[in-house]
């Protein structure tokens, strides 16, 4: 994917150059319709000396003065014509615009390691991605149609009072470098304090959405009050930053606001005395009044404007750390695609810690053959689940090598990899979706035929059927309108379309009842035939037929053998057992690691 500019206004470039005739109409029209409206008290003030220089009869007047009336009744349709154009021209060009820089942060969030999406808040990143291309569109906006254009029309009144009289050329040039210079150096305090609003906001976005998303906790423990008092704490420094932010900005608009009618007030002073002695006419009073009229209003409304600029600017800065958090899962550059013959796995010398932990894995070596019907026990945190996720390469090792049928999974794409893995989790999660696309995800491509062969297969089709809408009932977020059992089935529906040759289930069956994980047993050994399967299991019941079993403490595998030959060697496995035949041990991971 192409690199994305995490500077700010390299960042806006790069998108406003994937549509240059579009940005280049808007802002030509902005800069003529600017032209045009700052012109506009030159051709009154000619007006005003045509009228005071015809000394004519009644009659003639029209013709006298009809060049003039008619210049200006032009000016009025260029004016018109222009603002419409440019409003069709950014309601073309804004919505592709926001589009591709959402489309972009997407895919850029997307690539990040299994990692990161533990690490941060979803509905901060999500608040993140939905912040940027809004606030990339107002500065955009505003920069071309007001800010742009107030600069130009700046640049003419200056010609123009320069025209009528250097020295008024010069109070306006002053006021107007000070008014610059003032605003420069204020709004930079002002952005940093909109960043610093803006983090705080994506991180009170991300506890509501946690709060949410864990609802059914929050009334089980009965802890409504408690939320509210988090959610409180952490809404009133929002609160504050953002009220420091708008107040700062008014102290801006403030200072400017005193001394523009200052200088007003010498401008138009220092005008009419020119004009009672003789040095400008009463046209040209017309020209200096009207145009510094004119300037006061575009840059009253650049100044509105400019509290939401700062604000923006401030947001869309701290949005962009999206693109600053480097992906650190990523395929080498000509990486190949995986092709699995046998799905023979092998761990050679593996070092892997998580940041700033002991050793999960030290100097781990082991050769899990094709077709192997492999079981992973152990205590919580032991490192059952993080071996299957270093084989799905969620993360990164330290050092040694992972291979598959002898190719390093680092050196083949992620994708291609993950394709050839079925992943069935001991809590799946649903999309809120259809059933059938939810099942249809391990196979898009699937018709709906073999969804519902495949459905059938994992015990879930009598269950679907009985939905108020079938295959089409929508499962609710995260799939909350099912139960755990259910989910699960449908996890195992979907694993069974994918086909993938290698299959990792961490205890597929431990949400469902004893009746029902009996009927899906043979739907298991049809997904797990010819096929090479890691089973993380809490009921050690579940493994009297697998080809051997993994023991794993602490990060190290301590025993290796089928179900009898542990038990024979009465070691941790056989203590486990033993446990767990006696009731004292019933279910040892109720997490998943």
């Amino acid at each position: 994917m192409y690199k994305i500019p995490t500077k700010f206004f390299n960042f806006l470039w790069f998108f406003i150059k994937k549509q240059p005739i579009g940005f280049i109409i808007i802002t030509l029209t902005s800069l003529v319709n600017a032209i045009s409206s700052t012109v506009w008290p030159y051709v009154t003030g000619n007006l005003v000396d045509a009228f005071v220089d015809y000394s004519g009869s009644m009659e003639g007047a029209f013709e006298a003065l009809k060049k003039p009336i008619i210049v200006a009744f032009c000016f009025w349709i260029v004016i018109e014509i222009l603002s419409r154009i440019r409003g069709f021209s950014l309601s073309a060009v804004m919505p592709k615009f926001q589009a591709a820089i959402r489309l972009s942060a997407f895919k850029y969030v997307s690539q990040h390691s299994h990692a990161y999406f533990v690490s941060n808040y979803v509905g901060g990143i999500a608040n993140r991605i939905s912040d940027l291309p809004r606030g990339a569109q107002m500065v955009v906006d505003v920069l071309i149609t007001i800010f742009i254009p107030v600069l130009v029309a700046i640049i003419i009144s200056c010609s123009f009072f320069f025209s009528v009289n250097p020295y008024l050329c010069l109070v306006l040039s002053t006021w107007l470098g000070l008014h610059l210079l003032i605003l420069f150096f204020m709004c930079k305090k002002a952005a940093s304090l909109s960043r610093t609003q803006s983090e705080a906001r994506t991180y009170l976005q991300g506890k509501i959405v946690d709060t949410i998303s864990n609802h059914l906790n929050v009334r089980l423990f009965t802890h409504h009050k408690h939320e509210e008092e988090k959610i409180n704490e952490i809404s009133e420094d929002e609160k504050d930053k953002l009220k420091a932010t708008l107040h700062y900005v008014e102290i801006i608009k403030l200072v400017l606001g005193v001394m523009g009618i200052f200088w007003m007030v010498v401008l138009f002073s220092t005008t009419f005395k020119f004009w009672s002695s003789g040095i400008i006419s009463i046209g040209e009073v017309v020209l200096v009044i009207n145009s510094t009229l004119n300037l006061m209003t575009q840059m009253g409304v650049a100044a509105e404007e400019m509290t939401y600029l700062i604000r923006e600017i401030g947001v869309c800065q701290q949005a962009l750390r999206i693109f600053q958090d480097p992906v650190t899962v990523t395929d080498v550059p000509n990486a190949t695609k995986l092709k699995v013959k046998n799905g023979t796995i092998k761990f050679e010398s593996v070092n892997f810690r998580y940041r700033h932990n002991e050793n999960m894995f030290y100097d781990q070596s082991l050769t899990i053959h094709g077709g192997q019907k492999v079981g992973l026990v152990g205590f919580s945190g032991s490192g059952k689940t993080t071996f299957a996720n270093l084989i799905l390469r969620l993360y990164e090792i330290d050092s040694g090598k992972i291979t598959i049928d002898d190719q390093d999974i680092t050196q083949v794409t992620a994708k291609s990899l993950r394709k050839n893995i079925s992943f069935i989790p001991q809590d799946p999660i649903l999309f809120h979706r259809t059933v059938i696309d939810n099942i249809k995800y391990g196979n898009i491509r699937a018709t709906d035929e073999e969804v519902i062969e495949a459905a059938k297969k994992a015990g879930c089709h009598e269950f679907i059927l009985g939905l108020d809408e079938g295959y089409n009932t929508t499962v609710g977020e995260r799939g909350t309108k099912l139960s755990g059992g259910q989910r699960q089935r449908i996890a195992i529906a979907r694993a069974i379309l994918k086909d993938a040759p290698i299959v990792i289930m961490d205890e597929a069956t431990s949400a469902l009842d004893s009746v029902t994980e009996r009927q899906i047993r043979e739907s298991l050994k049809y997904l797990m035939e010819g096929k090479t399967t890691l089973i993380i299991a809490h009921r050690l019941s579940t493994l009297l037929h697998v080809d051997r079993i993994l023991v794993f403490d602490r990060g190290q595998i301590l025993e290796d053998g089928s179900h009898n030959e542990l038990l024979s060697h009465k070691g941790h496995y056989s203590l486990l057992w033993s446990l767990q035949h006696d009731g004292l041990l019933p279910d040892m991971n109720k997490k998943t690691e």
